[in-house]
């Protein structure tokens, strides 16, 4: 049974969270069933109870027959205001959607994201100092913490060029997600703005945070920028919507900094033990998926990927863990893996020319290949001793 909140939003007043807020579809949905609600395909109803398909994986946005529809799993929030709020970030997606929002980040980039020691000091320095910027009361200390965010990051953006475009991007895309998130959670939470504002700060703060989960990290500090735009012009949110810019480039025009020439950064102990604690459990994540796994499937090939979760793929040298799912073309037909998957490419995330898929046990063997169980089949020739299917 789905609340009563999730059914009644089609009445809410969404622009109390960002102007002009169109609402697409959404649905809440648990293994077996999917509450769709204000879908063009179902005129004569507000919602509709379906049995669940593949198309409903994660919290996020799809095309379902045709149309934007935000999709969030029953079970993946701990309470109904946490639901709601994530609810409504997806929500927001597809509003962006329904704008032509165009400026999303290179997944690949952010896979491929190098582990340098100077730019984590400064990523965590100007992290501090962005939420500091936002928090502090006093107008003078405030204002120094805002001039020290711009010039650690844009000290740091000239050594990290290639992938800079990836974070501010990022920023861009989900910094606004998070900002009607947060705003939709103090709505329904009874928590006063102060202090969820606090919570959502937490992950700004964490130095680990920003080098384990970069994409993630992104997520906060372009929900802080929002914040601080917040005071500084009345009408952003319609002026972003209407520009090209990145959110931190939108941000920019509205602060006045002198550029000066900043120290080289210190690495500190804790740095360095981030990174080598990141590292370590990187490669151990592709050793240890593989080794404790009751079945590997090769499969070997041109596979195109067509569908991933960015928050949960760990990269490695030209391979990436997808923990999660994987949507992929093969031959033709698209496939939903619900496994652990070792992906390999050679110049693309999105071409790959090997799958390691995880298994809690072993394929069918059928006359064209094999039947993999939530899967599908797959034809062609498969080696039983090696466990490895070569589909060329």
């Amino acid at each position: 049974m789905v609340p009563a909140m999730f059914q009644s939003i089609i009445t809410y007043d969404l622009s109390r969270y960002w102007p002009d807020f169109q609402l697409v579809a959404y649905a809440i949905y648990d293994g077996e069933s999917v509450c769709l609600f204000n879908h063009p395909a179902y005129p004569e109803a507000s919602s509709i109870c379906l049995p669940w398909s593949e198309a409903f994986v994660g919290n996020t946005l799809i095309l379902f027959q045709g149309h934007p529809t935000a999709i969030v799993q029953k079970d993946s929030c701990p309470d109904e205001a946490s639901l709601y709020a994530v609810l409504i970030h997806e929500l927001f997606h597809g509003h962006q959607y329904l704008m032509g929002e165009s400026r999303f980040p290179d997944e690949i980039k952010g896979v491929t994201y190098p582990l340098l020691a100077d730019n984590a000091e400064r990523r965590n320095r100007e992290r501090w100092h962005l939420y500091h910027a936002v928090m502090e009361t006093d107008h003078i200390s405030r204002e120094e913490h805002l001039r020290q965010f711009i010039l650690q990051r844009e000290a740091g953006a000239a050594s990290m060029a290639d992938f800079i475009a990836y974070e501010l991007l990022t920023e861009t895309v989900e910094g606004p997600a998070w900002y009607v998130e947060l705003k939709a959670f103090a709505d329904q939470s009874g928590i006063t703005l102060t202090d969820v504002i606090l919570q959502y700060g937490e992950a700004l703060l964490d130095p680990e945070e920003s080098v384990r989960h970069l994409r993630r990290s992104c997520y906060s500090s372009g929900l802080f920028i929002c914040l601080l735009l917040d005071r500084l012009c009345a009408d952003w949110k319609k002026q972003f919507q209407e520009t090209d810019q990145s959110l931190y480039s939108f941000f920019r025009q509205f602060v006045d900094v002198e550029e000066s020439n900043l120290d080289a950064v210190p690495v500190t102990e804790e740095t360095v033990n981030i990174l080598e604690r990141v590292q370590e459990e990187r490669a151990a994540a592709f050793a240890t998926v593989e080794q404790e796994a009751p079945v590997v499937v090769t499969i070997n090939g041109t596979i195109r990927v067509t569908g991933i979760d960015p928050m949960n793929i760990t990269g490695g040298d030209q391979m990436a863990l997808h923990r999660n799912f994987l949507r992929v073309l093969i031959r033709e037909q698209e496939y939903l893996i619900q496994h652990p998957v070792i992906a390999k490419y050679t110049n693309h995330l999105f071409d790959c020319h090997q799958l390691k898929v995880i298994l809690n046990e072993p394929p069918e063997i059928v006359e064209q290949g094999i039947l993999i169980k939530d899967v599908g089949e797959l034809a062609g020739q498969f080696d039983e001793k090696s466990f490895t299917l070569s589909i060329e």
